[in-house]
């Protein structure tokens, strides 16, 4: 379903990506044709979501995520990784905070935006916008992800899932929830 110039980057691709390769995902993100996916996906119930694998390789992985009407994807992080966002159909709002301290569980910078077809590729990194929340719209919402590298519970890149306890100015503090990974 990726091209093959796609599935060729995923396959070579190796953390942290340097801005060669930064600016060839980006142009592969915003090249691909979302025709070819979109056939493949399975349309999601409301407040329901499924994730595939579409390429991977030894450093990344290309997934593709389908959320029904009105589907929320909790407060969660991406431990070490940098993920490349580009959404295919629909619309979600995305909220996204900085670590300001990982150990303290307290974030700052919190970021709110649309996601929607024609929205510039998203850039997760290890410590800008690494947690965030979906919150999908009427119609669900489809987007592709690039990991760099991926969940990995050995290498300590394990998902966890979070709630906003306090807020002070810019500031929050979260609370770990006791869940697992959602979708791949």
């Amino acid at each position: 379903m990726p091209s093959p110039a796609l599935e060729q980057l995923v396959a070579q691709a190796s953390p942290p990506p340097d801005a060669a390769l930064h600016a060839s995902i980006v142009r592969a993100l915003e090249d691909l044709d979302p025709r070819r996916i979109l056939e493949a996906v399975t349309p999601q119930a409301p407040r329901r979501y499924q994730g595939w694998s579409l390429a991977s390789g030894p450093g990344a992985q290309l997934s593709v995520f389908a959320l029904g009407p009105h589907t929320e994807i909790r407060l969660h992080d991406h431990p070490g990784m940098h993920v490349f966002t580009r959404v295919l159909q629909g619309d979600a709002r995305v909220e996204a905070w900085d670590w300001a301290d990982r150990e303290r569980l307290e974030v700052s910078n919190r970021t709110e935006a649309p996601f929607r077809p024609g929205s510039p590729v998203w850039l997760t990194e290890p410590q800008r916008q690494n947690l965030h929340a979906l919150d999908a719209g009427r119609a669900g919402c489809v987007f592709v992800d690039l990991f760099l590298p991926y969940y990995d519970e050995d290498a300590g890149r394990r998902c966890s899932y979070y709630e906003v306890t306090t807020r002070r100015g810019a500031r929050a503090r979260l609370r770990r929830l006791a869940l697992t990974r959602q979708a791949d």
